[in-house]
């Protein structure tokens, strides 16, 4: 599944992954400007990640490799590879999905080896191995401020980790649906115990601290599976988007729906900056992938990428 991001820091470049290249945009100057050893990878890209300082790239691809890359590599000689993972060093040769900044020295990834694994950049092997998942892991987020990480498995659980629990696993929260039992995307909330899972056509809010028996609150907009989820810089908004081209914005002190807007085809990411611009990643039904950048609802940039 293709994937995008704005960098947490200043000009808050655009990433996003399409076949096997890495695009870096300017969403103030409306161009591409793919970086030196962005277009290097044989396999399809899945992730890419900007550190907090916006100077790292952490990539991952179908075939298990896994680069910490600088995106804007002072010589035209480097490659802007700092550091490099095998495949068979990663997920035992299966696709890691995502990949997300700990800190400015770990990150985690997930894999199809129903794993989930911790990195320092300076170690060869995993810091850690989560092993919980009963099937693919394809949703990963950290817990800011905590030595907790969040995962989402096709297996229809999310699963809470953390390194100083023997066996990492905390907890484990069952979305499942009529429709499908996929969880897509997890989102902690910052600055609480709340986060939401997305699955089928729902979202479901769960307390970390409340059990993880029943959510606290379930919202069924859609009519197909919800696939991305993204909050606003304050978290008094969450975006969620979808197969049907529906994005719908709730407010996290009610979880009313109050705005959506519909796109003609199925959105797969969804990502907002600080600068209040948004990105939604959609399938056409031509080879092209599109990219939708919009400022304050109104449309900013639109670029086809193959």
């Amino acid at each position: 599944m293709l994937h995008t991001q704005f960098s947490p820091a200043e000009p808050n470049t655009l990433v996003f992954c399409s076949s096997v290249k890495v695009h870096l945009y300017n969403a103030n100057s409306r161009l591409s400007k793919p970086g030196t050893g962005l277009d290097r990878f044989r396999d399809t890209v899945l992730c890419a990640e900007f550190r907090k300082d916006g100077r790292l790239l952490v990539v991952s691809d179908k075939s298990g490799t896994i680069r910490v890359i600088d995106p804007t590599p002072r010589s035209k000689l480097a490659t802007g590879v700092l550091r490099y993972w095998k495949p068979e060093d990663t997920h035992e040769r299966f696709q890691v999905s995502r990949v997300k900044w700990l800190g400015s020295t770990a990150f985690a990834s997930a894999g199809d080896d129903k794993c989930v694994k911790v990195w320092d950049i300076m170690a060869t092997t995993p810091v850690h191995t989560f092993v919980g998942h009963q099937d693919y892991v394809r949703a990963l987020e950290p817990v800011q401020d905590t030595n907790l990480v969040l995962s989402g498995s096709l297996d229809g659980t999310a699963r809470l980790w953390d390194s100083r629990v023997a066996g990492g696993e905390v907890a484990t929260f069952k979305h499942g649906s009529e429709t499908s039992g996929i969880v897509y995307s997890v989102l902690p909330l910052r600055g609480g115990t709340m986060f939401l899972t997305a699955g089928g056509s729902g979202v479901k809010v769960w307390d970390m601290t409340a059990g993880s028996e029943l959510p606290v609150k379930e919202m069924w907009n859609h009519q197909k599976e919800v696939t991305a989820l993204c909050p606003n810089p304050d978290v008094s908004r969450v975006l969620a988007g979808g197969l049907d081209g529906h994005i719908k914005i709730y407010d996290t002190a009610t979880w009313k729906v109050v705005h959506g807007i519909k796109y003609p085809a199925a959105i797969l990411s969804v990502a907002l900056s600080v600068s209040s611009y948004l990105t939604l990643l959609r399938l056409t039904r031509s080879p092209m992938r599109s990219i939708l950048l919009l400022e304050c609802r109104r449309l900013y940039c639109h670029y086809e990428v193959e």
